[in-house]
């Protein structure tokens, strides 16, 4: 549930937009959420709170960084009547989809004119900008799981998932698996609905270089000396060590085909390799399109009816494993005649993404042994 109080568009911006509203959101540690409902059920992003900028309360000398989820850590949803709908980003400007928490704690709690922290000073970041934690926003418990047993399962935005060795993602949906869905607003003339594509990453990346309560990342050793200038971030990039970890992508220009650049999105040996669980991805009666997949183990992605539009990359780690690719009807990977493409290509509305390659490239690769 969510209304416009919950807007994460700042009071300049006279636009309003049910796409741009926070729903519930989850901040979580060790453990895991089990949430049922009856009918339609819409979720906003789970988060690890010890991740992402603290209040100017906690003080600006000692303010460090650090992971909590556990190994085990897990998401788990079901709808028994209606649609399951993860709402991750949203466009607040109408050419940029970015983590509707990062949008959040950029309208209201960072220190600029008109925003809520600037007459409550109690909700003041200890941080003047927001930016360099897009990935932190993004990072999710090592397992989700979804269920709608009558309806679709929606994706708007990514879903970036903590590595670890047994997690897993599992999304069942009697209808349709759409993501590529619409996430914002803007005015351009006429009021335009922006539309973005999703991603799933569920990372192999070491998981013992992402900080955690042993090795937290202490903001203090980048600056020389203490003080209030803690405050500043010094850098855009000085949370680069981790943002690297996840910087999936099915490009094939540039760093991306660099064998060192891809070494650093994995851990030194298969991180899944004691893993007997494939990744599974299920729509029965209905699509999946709009999806961008990045899967480290064996995977089954079927659907009753077709699959468009969409990127797997799929890696086995044991000679016994199969992964499946399957479709009742049309296994078209590029194709701008689906139906969620063309709604979003149509009059008053906008194609946008968050890089070139979530323009979805229409590739399928299985590699590894199996």
């Amino acid at each position: 549930m969510t209304n416009s109080t919950r807007s994460v568009l700042n009071r300049l911006q006279t636009l309003t937009s049910s796409y741009t509203e926070l729903p519930t959101t989850l901040f979580l540690g060790k453990g895991g959420f089990d949430i049922s409902a009856n009918g339609d059920l819409l979720l906003g992003p789970v988060a690890n709170p010890f991740l992402l900028p603290g209040g100017q309360l906690n003080g600006y000398n000692n303010k460090s960084y650090f992971s909590t989820y556990s190994e085990t850590a897990y998401l788990t949803v079901d709808s028994l009547g209606g649609n399951v709908t993860f709402r991750e980003t949203a466009s607040a400007d109408g050419s940029v989809n970015q983590p509707i928490l990062q949008l959040w704690f950029d309208s209201k709690l960072v220190l600029i004119p008109r925003s809520a922290s600037s007459n409550k000073s109690w909700l003041r970041l200890n941080e003047t900008s927001v930016n360099p934690f897009t990935t932190l926003f993004s990072l999710q418990p090592g397992s989700i799981e979804a269920t709608s047993f009558s309806g679709d399962v929606n994706l708007v935005g990514d879903l970036l998932l903590s590595p670890a060795s047994r997690g897993n993602v599992g999304l069942f949906a009697r209808g349709s698996l759409n993501a590529l869905q619409p996430d914002g607003v803007k005015l351009d003339g006429v009021t335009i609905t922006t539309w973005g594509t999703s991603k799933i990453n569920l990372s192999d990346a070491d998981p013992a270089r992402i900080p955690g309560i042993a090795n937290p990342f202490g903001f203090q050793s980048l600056l020389v000396g203490t003080g209030t200038s803690a405050n500043e971030t010094g850098s855009s990039r000085f949370l680069d060590s981790i943002n690297l970890l996840f910087a999936e992508s099915g490009g094939t220009l540039g760093n991306n085909i660099v064998l060192q650049t891809k070494q650093t999105l994995h851990a030194s040996g298969p991180l899944h390799a004691d893993d007997l669980e494939p990744l599974r991805l299920y729509a029965g009666d209905g699509d999946i399109s709009g999806l961008q997949l990045f899967s480290p183990k064996s995977a089954r992605v079927i659907a009753g009816n077709d699959i468009s539009d969409i990127a797997f990359y799929i890696q086995n780690t044991r000679p016994s494993d199969t992964s499946i690719v399957s479709s009742g009807r049309d296994l078209l990977p590029y194709t701008t005649s689906n139906p969620l493409r063309q709604a979003a290509t149509t009059r008053n509305n906008q194609l946008i993404s968050t890089e070139p390659t979530q323009f979805l490239n229409g590739d399928i690769q299985i590699s590894g042994p199996g």
